[in-house]
């Protein structure tokens, strides 16, 4: 007997390895939910005027290499400096390999500071 079978594999263009934050949960207990298709990276600082660095790998599981950017997204009600920068704004993983993006933290006053940044893969059309 033969039985005809069907299947659709998926798997990600794009893997952050970060660690986990509650940083969710945090907004979420002061009624701010937060969607869970964002990544989260966060930081913390010992003053101000100080320079915070987090690294993180992002892998490329599929099977031909491609081209990467971030933009950070802007917000226009925002008169601070930004206290956010990519380190790695572009740059190139191949296939089945990491990548390392670092950002960088330099608060200017005490207290939370949020950016919202766009990983985008243009050759593929992809923004995440």
């Amino acid at each position: 007997m033969d039985i005809a079978v069907k299947g659709i594999a998926e798997r990600p263009v794009i893997h952050f390895e970060l660690p986990v934050s509650s940083y969710r949960d945090r907004k979420e207990k002061d009624m701010t939910p937060i969607d869970s298709k964002f990544k989260i990276v966060e930081f913390e600082s010992l003053g101000t005027s100080i320079k915070n660095t987090k690294r993180f790998m992002a892998v490329n599981p599929t099977g031909q290499g491609y081209e990467y950017e971030w933009e950070e997204v802007y917000d226009e009600n925002k008169k601070d400096k930004p206290v956010f920068k990519c380190l790695t704004q572009k740059g190139i993983i191949l296939s089945g390999k990491k990548s390392e993006m670092v950002f960088e933290y330099t608060p200017d006053k005490v207290g939370e500071h949020e950016s919202h940044w766009i990983f985008r893969i243009p050759t593929e059309n992809i923004s995440q």
